[in-house]
C-alpha cells in the first residue's frame, strides 16, 4: 500500500490528512487538520466507558463496561450472582521430633531410674487428626503413633499417654489422656489438666515419662524464618 509523507515527516496512508497527527497533507508542517476522527488513527487505546445503564459491579464496585459475564477487576459472575471464592489458605505442615531429654530427666529426677545411654531422636511427620503417645505393647493392634516402649522404654509413661490433636486452622494441641505422671510444657513442671487441649506452637515442648521430650516443628516453604 502506497504512504504519502506529510509535511511533518510522517508516513500517512491516506493521501489529505496526515493519518499520524491530522495535519493538512499539502499544507503547511504541523498545521492542524479538521479530518474526521474516523479518518485518523489514535495510538492511544481509549478505557472503554461504562455502558449506560449498567450497574457496577455488587462485590467491588468496579464499572461494567459491557455485557462480559465476569467482572474484569475481582471475577463476580454476573449471571450466576456470585463472587469468586477466595483462594484457600496454605494448611501448615508439621513434624514432631522425640526421644531421651536428660534436662527432662533432671525436672523429674525420677527414683531408681538411669537416664539411657545411646538413645536417639526420631522424626514423625504429622498430618492425622489424632497422633497417641504412649508405650505400646506386642499384642496390642493398634500401637501408639509416638510409641515410647522401645528404643529405650520409657518406664513412667502411661499406656495411651497423651495426643496431638489437629485443629481447625491447622495447628496442633496437646491433651493429656489422664497420664499417671502427667504432662508438661516447655520445661513446666506443672502438669497439665486431663483432656483440656492445650495449643502448641512452632518449638513448644512436650515432656512426658522419666526423660522423654517431643519438640513440635512446622516444616515446609511457608515456615516463619528464624527471627
Amino acid at each position: 500500500m502506497s504512504t504519502t509523507l506529510c509535511p511533518s515527516g510522517h508516513a500517512s496512508l491516506t493521501d489529505d490528512y496526515c493519518d499520524q497527527c491530522g495535519a493538512l497533507i499539502h499544507g503547511p508542517p504541523g498545521e492542524p487538520g479538521t479530518a474526521p476522527v474516523s479518518e485518523r488513527v489514535d495510538s492511544v487505546a481509549m478505557p472503554t466507558a461504562p455502558a449506560a445503564g449498567v450497574p457496577p459491579c455488587p462485590a467491588c464496585g468496579a464499572a461494567r463496561g459491557g455485557p462480559d459475564r465476569f467482572c474484569e477487576d475481582c471475577g463476580y459472575d454476573f449471571v450466576e450472582g456470585v463472587a469468586p471464592a477466595p483462594a484457600a489458605a496454605p494448611v501448615p505442615a508439621w513434624e514432631v521430633e522425640y526421644g531421651p531429654d536428660p534436662e527432662h530427666f533432671a525436672r523429674m529426677a525420677p527414683e531408681g531410674v538411669e537416664f539411657p545411654r545411646g538413645g536417639h531422636a526420631r522424626v514423625l511427620p504429622l498430618g492425622a487428626a489424632e497422633v497417641r503417645i504412649g508405650r505400646g505393647r506386642p499384642s496390642d493392634p493398634s500401637p501408639p503413633d509416638i510409641d515410647l516402649a522401645t528404643d529405650p522404654a520409657d518406664p513412667a509413661v502411661s499406656r495411651l499417654h497423651a495426643a496431638l490433636v489437629l485443629q481447625d486452622d491447622g495447628a496442633y494441641a496437646v491433651v493429656d489422656k489422664g497420664s499417671t505422671n502427667g504432662t508438661m510444657i516447655n520445661g513446666d513442671t506443672t502438669c497439665l489438666a486431663a483432656e483440656t487441649p492445650v495449643r502448641l506452637a512452632d518449638g513448644d515442648r512436650v515432656h512426658v515419662g522419666a526423660w522423654t521430650t517431643i519438640t513440635l516443628r512446622r516444616t515446609g516453604p511457608d515456615r516463619a524464618a528464624p527471627g
